[in-house]
């Protein structure tokens, strides 16, 4: 793979508030790649049944461009002396901007993106505007922990609960496969 290379922009806040008990910080983002590196398993269908046959290693490639924009919102606060809260949000739009890569996922099965005869003759799928693995729309991350002191230490336990907006796992942005194609 060739190295991947990221121009950034970033506008930013880190506050505190509250006499020091409330941090507030936010950005506003946009990261333009070159060579965007990701990595994924070889799939194939050997003899054209549409079920997986083998997997080869993972294999690390490249996709020309891709532009991630995105803003994020951190809070903690130290509501008492033994309670915390932290709380933080990010909503981004992830897109390959320019990425055409081999076929090696089934031929035209799993590839809706092929649109030329010349490029089926190829296998040479058109992945421009699919979104990275792994990049949902928004993500919300609550945590709240209680400090119980006790005479030989602390005990702190916590809770955490983590929301998102649906994701791919693979570059393809594959859904709705019929049963069976997966062993």
């Amino acid at each position: 793979a060739k190295p991947e290379e990221v121009i950034n922009y970033e506008l930013g806040l880190k506050s505190t508030l509250l006499e020091g008990n409330l941090r507030l910080n936010a950005a506003l983002y946009q990261a333009d790649y070159t060579n965007l590196q990701f990595s994924d398993r070889d799939l194939f269908d050997m003899n054209g049944d549409g079920v997986v046959d083998r997997v080869t290693s993972t294999v690390v490639r490249n996709a020309a461009a891709a532009t991630v924009r995105g803003v994020e919102i951190e809070i903690d606060w130290a509501i008492t002396a033994r309670d915390y809260l932290h709380l933080a949000s990010a909503f981004m739009n992830a897109r390959f901007d320019n990425f055409q890569t081999p076929d090696t996922l089934f031929g035209n099965l799993f590839n809706p993106y092929v649109n030329s005869d010349a490029g089926r003759a190829a296998k040479i799928v058109e992945l421009s505007g699919n979104s990275p693995v792994r990049a949902p729309d928004w993500k919300l991350t609550l945590l709240y922990k209680h400090n119980f002191e006790f005479n030989q230490g602390v005990l702190t336990p916590q809770l955490k609960a983590t929301f998102s907006d649906e994701y791919f796992l693979d570059i393809y942005n594959r859904r709705d496969l019929a049963a069976g194609v997966f062993n």
